[in-house]
Parts: structure tokens; C-alpha cells; sequence
């Protein structure tokens, strides 16, 4: 892969993620539903993007990204065992939190992997 190409689609990724995690914090304070567990769960995101920018090639980069998408989904299975998966302001599902989860889960997966792949491409030359 080329490398303009990899750091595009790796820039593309972090900015969905920066943009998945604000609109989140967002709409919790557009709504008047400020959830301080959600919220601190979006800003590990954040700073996990962060630190990519920051030390791109670091040796705790795997672990740094377990530590942070972990941390994420637990704090929002909190969220969900403690307030449930039903909203009970109007009785529906929680969609929206349910796909913002997965697509972060997936994003995270996403930038990681193709960090990865830059990496090896860099060690075999």
C-alpha cells in the first residue's frame, strides 16, 4: 500500500472517530441528558487518538489500544446495566448508543489494524 495512501485512510479514520466521539458528547448536552460515564467513555477515545498522533510507532501502541477500547466498552456496559438498553423516556431501544458503540469498536479495530500494516511495511524494508 502506498504510504500517501495508508496515512490518508489512517487520517480519514481518525477523524471519523474524533467526529463519532464529539457528536456523541454532543448530543448528550444538546439533550439535556449529560451521562458523566458516557461521556468519559468517548474522551478515552479521544485521547487514544491523541496518543496515536503523538507516538505513532510506540511499543505500548497494542496495549494502549486494548487498555482504551476496553475501558470504553466497559464504561458503556455500565451505562447499559445500570439504566438499560430501553430508554424509558419514550420506551425505545437505545439505537443509537448501540451503533455508536459498534462503530466505534469497529473504527478503533480499523485504525489499529492499518497502523499495524504500516508498521510491518516499514520493519521489511
Amino acid at each position: 500500500m502506498k504510504k500517501n495512501t495508508l496515512y490518508n485512510k489512517l487520517n480519514i479514520l481518525s477523524l471519523v472517530i474524533i467526529f463519532l466521539q464529539l457528536f456523541d458528547i454532543l448530543i448528550h448536552l444538546f439533550t439535556n441528558q449529560f451521562e458523566l460515564i458516557r461521556v468519559q467513555s468517548n474522551i478515552i477515545i479521544l485521547l487514544w487518538v491523541f496518543y496515536l498522533y503523538i507516538r505513532p510507532n510506540s511499543l505500548s501502541l497494542k496495549l494502549i489500544t486494548t487498555l482504551s477500547i476496553s475501558i470504553y466498552l466497559i464504561l458503556n456496559f455500565i451505562f447499559i446495566f445500570e439504566y438499560g438498553i430501553i430508554n424509558p423516556n419514550d420506551n425505545s431501544l437505545r439505537i443509537l448508543l448501540i451503533l455508536l458503540i459498534v462503530l466505534t469498536s469497529i473504527l478503533v479495530f480499523l485504525r489499529y489494524t492499518l497502523i499495524n500494516l504500516d508498521v510491518k511495511e516499514n520493519y521489511e524494508k
